[in-house]
């Protein structure tokens, strides 16, 4: 971000797809960048930007190793007992504003029960704007892991994350329903790692993405999460999304890129 010249002091929003680290390890530097960008502007945090909401999946059952959203960001940020507390303290140093967050856990179940069967869940629309920004989330499988997807859209214009997420079921569908822009977990090529792989049960595979965005019809299909898996094969799963209908754009999502909707 820093790269991109983009300006962090007035961020207000955080939206998380999961607690893996890989999606949350830069949740304090933003948090402490955003300080930082007001006082080289030698502005003070806005009050109308506080406090800094942070989205993410609720726990899905007592115990197990993913505590919610909200435990987790206090775990950090708590102003009394929180690892990273300092950020207080920082902030009112430099003479930057106020530090408050708040945190919103999002329903992270795959499915609802109803008479007894297995039913889709609903998509939860968690943000709306007065200029007409919207934000919906979904729950989504990522085995164990709670996890959500989420879709923005403003103005006519739409773009859906899927986080990490096998999309075993027609969660992803729904909530890409005509999408300008999908962003994609392609951690997994068809053929590796192999079946049985514990990677499977965390990840989806080209020929699933495929129908995925044939059926909502996204118009981009941007692939993101590369993992040293699918880097050397990246040919291989473009052709695998293809041989399920696709016809729109296939694009790698690449650092400081810029995609049009």
């Amino acid at each position: 971000m820093a790269e991109s010249g983009v300006s962090l002091k007035d961020l207000d929003v955080i939206l998380l797809s999961h607690l893996h680290i890989d999606h949350t390890a830069d949740m304090s530097a933003v948090f402490k960048t955003i300080y930082l960008h007001n006082f080289a502007a030698k502005t003070k945090r806005s009050a109308t930007k506080l406090p800094i909401k942070v989205f993410g999946p609720a726990k899905l059952t007592a115990g197990g190793a993913y505590d919610s959203t909200g435990t987790y960001v206090d775990g950090h940020y708590h102003e009394q007992r929180g690892l990273e507390r300092y950020i207080y303290g920082f902030a009112r140093a430099i003479k930057a504003g106020e530090f408050a967050y708040t945190t919103t856990d999002i329903p992270a179940n795959k499915f609802k029960m109803v008479s007894g069967v297995k039913s889709p869940v609903d998509i939860t629309t968690i943000i709306q704007t007065r200029d007409g920004l919207t934000v919906k989330a979904i729950g989504v499988d990522h085995g164990p892991v709670p996890s959500v997807a989420y879709r923005i859209e403003y103005k006519g214009k739409s773009i859906v994350y899927s986080g990490d997420t096998t999309s075993k079921m027609d969660n992803m569908i729904r909530l890409s329903d005509k999408a300008d822009i999908l962003i994609y977990d392609t951690a997994l090529t068809d053929d590796l790692p192999p079946a049985g792989s514990v990677f499977r049960k965390f990840h989806t595979s080209p020929s699933r993405m495929g129908e995925i965005a044939q059926k909502a019809k996204a118009k981009k299909l941007i692939f993101s999460h590369i993992s040293p898996i699918t880097e050397k094969h990246l040919d291989e799963v473009k052709k695998a999304v293809i041989k399920k209908g696709y016809t729109g754009s296939v694009i790698t999502a690449k650092d400081l890129a810029v995609y049009n909707m």
